[in-house]
């Protein structure tokens, strides 16, 4: 990634983060994750931002869809190319996206539903 991203000042690469995550991408249009993290597309979600990410440990298959994102098989650098493409020249679909990765990880994935699932689980067990 860094190397597609250094003759292009629009974009730019934050590598591994650990801390402060948020403070970056509350100043992002677009968070990519070419690998694992599970729980680093759900800090970009309550981000509100659009996501693309590379098929990985499973989770992301839960977070993301075509309403708050793309998940590229095999992170093919040409597909990924295309979708940034295409978010960049459609504003109202990356807005759309912004708002549909909020929404889902605070209405849908949040401890509210996660606590009542599970709790129905136990209560059919016993």
């Amino acid at each position: 990634m860094k190397k597609y991203s250094a003759n292009n000042p629009a974009v730019i690469y934050f590598g591994r983060l650990n801390e402060g995550a948020s403070k970056i991408l509350g100043n992002c249009d677009l968070f990519v994750l070419p690998g694992l993290g599970g729980l680093a597309i759900c800090e970009a979600m309550l981000n509100s931002l659009p996501i693309i990410t590379g098929n990985a440990d499973g989770t992301e298959y839960d977070l993301v869809d075509e309403e708050n994102g793309f998940i590229i098989e095999n992170m093919d650098i040409d597909v990924l190319s295309e979708k940034i493409e295409y978010l960049y020249h459609n504003p109202e679909i990356v807005k759309q996206m912004k708002f549909k990765s909020f929404y889902r990880i605070t209405n849908v994935y949040n401890f509210d539903n996660y606590y009542n699932v599970f709790k129905s689980m136990i209560k059919k067990i016993i």
